[in-house]
Order: C-alpha cells, then sequence, then structure tokens
C-alpha cells in the first residue's frame, strides 16, 4: 500500500494557499502611505486654544468607514480624550482626502479604519521650535 500522507499534505498545502490568497484583504491605506498622513495631521490639526491653556493632552480614536470609492463617511469617536480635542480630531479627518479602499479578490470593499491622533503639548512645542530656528 502507498503512503499517501505527503500527496495528501501538498494538496492540502495548496488548497489552503489558494484560499487565503482570494481572502486577503489589503487594508485601506491614505494616498502617499503612513508618512503622508502624518504630514497631512501634522499640516491641519490646530491645537485647540482652550486646550492649550489648560494643559489638555490625549489620544483620541476616531473610527470611520473607508468606502469603495475611498470617500470617508460614518466618522465616530471610538475612545473619547477631551471633548474639545475630539471635535477637532473630528474636524481633520472630515478634511482627508479620499483613501485608497480595502480589496477583496481585487474589488474595492468598504472597510472600517480607526485611526489614533494623539494630542501632545511636548510636540506641539518642539514642532514651533523647529519653525522658529528656519
Amino acid at each position: 500500500m502507498k503512503n499517501l500522507s505527503v500527496p495528501l499534505f501538498i494538496l492540502l498545502a495548496v488548497s489552503w494557499s489558494q484560499l487565503i490568497s482570494k481572502t486577503i484583504i489589503p487594508k485601506p491605506s491614505y494616498p502617499g502611505g503612513t508618512e503622508a498622513m502624518m504630514e497631512f495631521l501634522d499640516a491641519n490639526i490646530s491645537y485647540p486654544e482652550e486646550a492649550n491653556k489648560n494643559r489638555m493632552e490625549g489620544k483620541t480614536l476616531v473610527a470611520f468607514i473607508v468606502n469603495e470609492d475611498g470617500s470617508i463617511t460614518n466618522i465616530k469617536i471610538q475612545k473619547s480624550s477631551w471633548q474639545i480635542l475630539d471635535d477637532e480630531a473630528m474636524r481633520v479627518v472630515q478634511l482627508m482626502p479620499k483613501w485608497i479602499p480595502a480589496q477583496l479578490e481585487g474589488k474595492p470593499k468598504k472597510e472600517m479604519v480607526i485611526l489614533p491622533i494623539l494630542f501632545n503639548l511636548k510636540l506641539i512645542k518642539d514642532r514651533t521650535r523647529l519653525v522658529e530656528k528656519e
């Protein structure tokens, strides 16, 4: 009797890899990548004066849907820091250009993204010092 375990294993491995390759969903991405998104956030976030005066810092998690056409909808605060910082995070996400949508089997797919936005007074002061030196 022949040992069929090796050919069966190879058949299962090939079938499994085909199944995985068809179901892998590249995640939505910001056009230009993470660095471009960080530049966009840096250029567009304005630390609210009241938050600066009251030394408010925190991380706001903003959830939104990237649609099949890359547009952003259903923007919501997933985790709040301070209301005034949450409002600024929402404002900036609403300004974002269209994203590159997720894909399923080569077709655009709607998917949720959770974006952390950090509000840190030290980073703001460091950036201000760099601008003053230039």
